[in-house]
């Protein structure tokens, strides 16, 4: 894997590609209960899921110009989670995700990191829709999703888990 590389910047954070280096912080965030429990079926990753994430976002990396990148929250220097695109596989617009540590909720960085990606996916990659999905009672990312003005398109369904979808439009 090639050494990470910067993507965009805000304000607190650097949204960088995936180094090999970042696995066991991510693997710290990824085995928190609370932070799984409204990503699939609600379980703690594995070290093996953890890799396979990583090793899928730099090939999407490489093959589509977007993943969703490694973010690290500068004044500590300290990787604090992802946030970024999906491609998909019917090669219509992307998905928008995050996920972060559980002790950087509450600070804005998710709602930061969101916002840039909308930035870098509009001004470089000149990216028209984006939609984002989370389980009903994710009201974080819910409200996450209305705060980059997205609306409400659907209840809907993802690998047999209810979820609701947000689309953005950007022209």
């Amino acid at each position: 894997m090639p050494s990470a590389q910067t993507v965009f910047e805000t304000e607190r954070l650097l949204a960088r590609t995936w180094d090999a280096a970042d696995a066991s912080a991510y693997f710290e965030i990824c085995s928190d209960p609370l932070v799984m429990q409204h990503i699939g079926p609600g379980v703690p990753w594995n070290r093996g899921q953890v890799d396979e994430f990583i090793e899928r976002h730099q090939d999407y990396q490489d093959r589509f110009g977007f993943c969703c990148w490694a973010l690290v929250e500068k004044k500590s220097n300290e990787l604090i989670g992802f946030c970024g695109m999906v491609p998909q596989d019917d090669n219509t617009f992307p998905e928008i995700g995050w996920r972060l540590a559980q002790k950087t909720w509450g600070q804005g960085f998710a709602t930061e990191a969101a916002q840039g990606v909308v930035d870098y996916a509009t001004g470089q990659l000149k990216i028209k829709r984006l939609f984002a999905i989370a389980q009903p009672g994710n009201d974080a990312s819910i409200n996450i999703m209305k705060k980059l003005g997205m609306q409400f398109t659907e209840n809907t369904s993802k690998n047999d888990q209810p979820v609701v979808r947000y689309d953005l439009i950007l022209d």
